[in-house]
C-alpha cells in the first residue's frame, strides 16, 4: 500500500515538474490564481444563495401566508447550511494557499532541488492535505448529521405550517360561504319586504281612491239636494196665482210617474228628463214615425247623472244603447256601473282635439264646465255655488267622437249640455258627414230662478243654417229635427 502511494506521488511530482518546465512562471501563476478565484467565488455564491426575493403565484391573504412560510423556511435553511458553507470555504482557501506555496516552492527550487527531495516534500504535503481532508470530512459529517436532524425539524415545521395555512384557507372559505348565504337570506327578506310594501301601498291607494269616489258621490248627492231645494223655493215663488196657471217647468223626479196624452191616447209614459224632453222624443220616434225606441242610437254629451235629468235614460231602459260622455270622473263611473250596455267616456268634447284642458267641478255637478267664464258667471248668480276641484282632462273633437263611434253617420239623437261651449260644438260638426235626426241643446243662460220669455236666438240661427228646425222648446232646452230625415 505504501509502495503504491509512493509510486503515485512520484508520478504526480513528475507531471508537476513537466507542467512547470513547459510553462513560464508568470503564466502558471496567472492560471492558478484564476482557478483559485473561481473556487472562492463558487463558495461565496453558495453562501449568499438565500438572499434572493421570494415570489408566489397566489394572491390575497393566502399569498401573503405562503410568502411568510417560505421566508421562515429559507432563514432556517440558511442557518443550518451556513456553517457547512463556511467550512467548505475555509477548506478551499487553505487548499489553494497550500497549492500556491507549492507553486512558489517549485519556482524557487528549479532543477537543482532534486527529484528525491521534491518527492519527499510532496509526500509531506499530501499527508498534510489528507489530514486536512479527514478533519474537514469529520466536521462536514458532523454538520451533515446536525443538518439532517434540523432538516427533519424544518420539514415537520413546514408540513405543520402548510396544514395550518390550509386550515386557515378552509376556514376563510367556510366563512365566506356563510357570509354569502346570509347575504342571500337578507336579500330574499328585503325582496319580500319590498313586495309587501308594494302590496300595502297598492291597497292603500285603492282604499284612498274608493274613499275619494264615495266622497265625490256624497258631494254630488249634497249638491243635488241643494239644487233641488233651491228649485223648489224658486218654483214656489214663481207660481202665478192670479191667472191660476203654473208657469214653471216641472222637475220630473225619478220616482214620479205621470201620463202624457199623445194623439188622444194615455201611454203611461215615465219621463226622466229635466223638462220632459224624452217624452217629446218618444212622440217623435215612436208615436209619429213608428220607430222602435229600443233601436234608437244616441250620444249624450255632458250626461252628468246617468238617470236624473237624463235625455237618454228612457231609451236605455227600452233596450237602446249609445255613448255617454262626461269630464267628471265620478259621474262617468256611476254611469259605467249603472248603464253597462252604453259606452262611457271620461273625456271632454270640444270643437277640435286637444291634449288636456282644465275642467272646473262645482258643488252642483250639473254646472261644471271647461269654460272658466261660464263657471264664475254661475257663481256670481248663485253664491251657494263653489268650485270643488280642478282636473286636467283630455279633450276629443266632436267629429272625432262621431267618426269613431258612428262612422256611418246614422245618429238618431244627439244631446248636448256642455255649459258654455255648446255653440262651439254645434258649429264644428261636419253636417255633410254626420246628420243626427234630432238634436237637443240648452237654449237659455243659467239663472237660479225661473227663466221666462228668454231664449238664445244665436243657437236657433245656427241650426237653421244647418237645415234644422226647432220642433219644441221646454223652457230650458230646444229640440231640433232634420225634417228631411223623417218620412211623412
Amino acid at each position: 500500500m505504501d509502495e503504491n502511494r509512493k509510486r503515485k506521488q512520484e508520478e504526480y511530482s513528475d507531471k508537476m515538474m513537466q507542467y512547470y518546465a513547459q510553462t513560464n512562471d508568470n503564466d502558471f501563476q496567472d492560471k492558478m490564481e484564476s482557478l483559485r478565484n473561481k473556487l472562492v467565488d463558487a463558495s461565496y455564491n453558495f453562501i449568499v444563495t438565500f438572499d434572493g426575493a421570494i415570489v408566489t403565484h397566489r394572491k390575497g391573504l393566502v399569498g401573503k401566508l405562503v410568502v411568510l412560510v417560505k421566508r421562515a423556511i429559507r432563514k432556517c435553511t440558511h442557518f443550518l447550511l451556513q456553517p457547512y458553507a463556511e467550512k467548505s470555504y475555509q477548506f478551499q482557501t487553505k487548499s489553494l494557499e497550500t497549492i500556491g506555496g507549492i507553486i512558489d516552492l517549485l519556482g524557487g527550487m528549479g532543477e537543482e532541488y532534486g527529484h528525491e527531495k521534491m518527492s519527499s516534500y510532496l509526500e509531506n504535503v499530501a499527508v498534510q492535505m489528507k489530514d486536512v481532508r479527514e478533519s474537514a470530512s469529520k466536521q462536514i459529517s458532523a454538520i451533515t448529521e446536525q443538518n439532517e436532524a434540523r432538516w427533519i425539524e424544518i420539514q415537520a415545521l413546514h408540513t405543520r405550517k402548510i396544514e395550518e395555512l390550509q386550515d386557515a384557507q378552509n376556514n376563510y372559505l367556510n366563512e365566506k360561504e356563510s357570509v354569502l348565504h346570509l347575504n342571500n337570506e337578507v336579500q330574499l327578506k328585503m325582496n319580500h319586504l319590498n313586495f309587501v310594501e308594494e302590496r300595502v301601498n297598492t291597497h292603500y291607494q285603492q282604499v284612498l281612491d274608493s274613499i275619494n269616489l264615495q266622497m265625490r258621490e256624497l258631494n254630488y248627492i249634497k249638491a243635488s239636494i241643494v239644487d233641488l231645494n233651491q228649485d223648489i223655493k224658486n218654483n214656489i215663488n214663481k207660481i202665478d196665482t192670479d191667472n191660476g196657471k203654473i208657469n214653471i217647468c216641472t222637475q220630473i223626479e225619478n220616482t214620479i210617474d205621470f201620463s202624457v196624452s199623445l194623439e188622444g191616447r194615455n201611454t203611461g209614459f215615465m219621463s226622466y228628463a229635466q223638462c220632459g224632453e224624452d217624452g217629446i222624443l218618444h212622440y217623435i220616434f215612436h208615436v209619429k214615425y213608428r220607430m222602435d225606441p229600443s233601436n234608437i242610437r244616441y250620444i249624450d254629451i255632458g250626461c252628468n247623472d246617468y238617470k236624473k235629468d237624463s235625455n237618454t235614460f228612457y231609451f236605455y231602459k227600452t233596450g237602446a244603447n249609445g255613448v255617454l260622455v262626461d269630464a267628471n270622473p265620478v259621474c262617468i263611473e256611476l254611469a259605467r256601473q249603472s248603464r253597462p250596455r252604453d259606452i262611457a267616456l271620461n273625456v271632454g268634447i270640444g270643437a277640435q282635439d286637444a291634449s288636456n284642458m282644465t275642467f272646473y267641478i262645482l258643488n252642483n255637478y250639473g254646472l261644471s264646465s271647461f269654460s272658466k267664464e261660464a263657471v264664475y258667471d254661475a257663481i256670481n248668480k248663485n253664491p251657494e255655488l263653489s268650485i270643488d276641484s280642478e282636473l286636467s282632462v283630455p279633450v276629443m273633437g266632436i267629429n272625432t267622437l262621431l267618426s269613431q263611434y258612428y262612422p256611418d253617420g246614422q245618429i238618431d239623437l244627439l244631446s248636448i249640455d256642455a255649459e258654455g261651449i255648446d255653440i262651439d260644438i254645434l258649429t264644428a260638426i261636419d253636417y255633410n258627414q254626420f246628420r243626427p235626426k234630432t238634436i237637443i241643446v240648452e237654449a237659455i243662460d243659467y239663472d237660479p230662478g225661473l227663466v221666462v220669455g228668454q231664449k238664445r236666438t244665436d243657437i236657433i240661427s245656427i241650426m237653421k243654417q244647418k237645415g234644422y228646425q226647432e220642433f219644441a222648446f221646454t223652457g230650458i232646452n230646444s229640440v231640433f229635427i232634420d225634417p228631411n230625415l223623417f218620412n211623412d
